[in-house]
């Protein structure tokens, strides 16, 4: 059909993506307002991040070199209370990695958006930013997050939580740690197009199909070239350097 179910959310198979969502311009808030209205009207999944509306993102979106969680904000801003259906991310860094961090993060990402609470809450990507992986000090915090979204859903703060870019193994075992708290793992968010099938992604998609998590695909366009475009498309930098 042309709806599908994410948790206990109904919306259009096709969803809007904001990762290429940075204004420089109040003409381009404006523009960008007028298309989250749009999108939000037909209850389409407007999908973004706390780290999305700067270029290169944490800890890059602070001040000085920029906002954090400007596209949040401009969704927000949009809305009011016109609420569509928004999913978030929150992005694990080595000091932010915590059950704390995830609930605080999840509070300031529900600010900014103007709503009490996000209808899917996603953790952007497995705790794989070791800097000290290479002198065998890593220490991944996984099992942590996956706590604190149990925590966002037990506090109000989410109706939905999912998990991005996770192979089977990681998959299983957070749906394992939050079926022991009684929630459900709704997503999980994979780069995912007809030229982009690499290996690991069907397995991915089998396990997905087996514990009857969504799959959401991200750049299902290959970043525009199965659109007809005649050339990749990114936001800011990479943008530039894919033209190139």
């Amino acid at each position: 059909g042309d709806f599908v179910q994410l948790g206990d959310l109904l919306v259009p198979r096709v969803g809007c993506g904001t990762i290429s969502w940075s204004a420089e311009t109040e003409e381009d808030e404006f523009r960008l307002r007028g298309l989250a209205l749009e999108t939000a009207a037909s209850n389409t999944l407007l999908d973004t991040a706390e780290r999305y509306g700067t270029e290169l993102g944490p800890p890059f979106d602070r001040w000085p070199f920029g906002t954090p969680g400007r596209c949040e904000e401009i969704l927000g801003e949009a809305l009011h209370d016109r609420h569509g259906v928004i999913a978030t991310k929150f992005t694990p860094t080595p000091w932010n990695s915590s059950r704390e961090s995830i609930v605080s993060a999840c509070i300031k990402s529900a600010k900014r958006l103007g709503v009490e609470t996000i209808d899917l809450y996603q953790i952007h990507h497995p705790d794989i930013v070791q800097p000290l992986r290479s002198f065998g000090l890593a220490n991944p915090q996984d099992d942590q997050l996956w706590e604190g979204l149990a925590d966002c859903v037990e506090r109000g703060l989410v109706r939905n939580v999912g998990v991005c870019n996770y192979g089977p193994t990681l998959l299983r075992r957070a749906q394992d740690a939050l079926s022991r708290r009684g929630v459900r793992l709704a997503t999980n968010q994979i780069n995912f197009s007809l030229l982009y099938q690499r290996q690991g992604i069907m397995p991915t998609l089998a396990a997905c199909a087996e514990m009857n998590i969504g799959v959401l695909a991200y750049w299902p366009l290959a970043m525009g070239l199965l659109s007809g475009a005649s050339e990749l498309s990114a936001p800011g930098e990479r943008g530039k350097r894919l033209q190139q």
